[in-house]
């Protein structure tokens, strides 16, 4: 079980940077 807990949390983080990337590009456009 504590395996998929990390699992998931590293998950979480990939996402979180993938949106901050998103971001930082939007606000360049803009």
């Amino acid at each position: 079980m504590e395996i998929i807990k990390i699992y998931l949390a590293v998950i979480c983080l990939l996402l979180m940077l993938i949106n901050i990337q998103i971001a930082l590009k939007n606000n360049k456009k803009s």
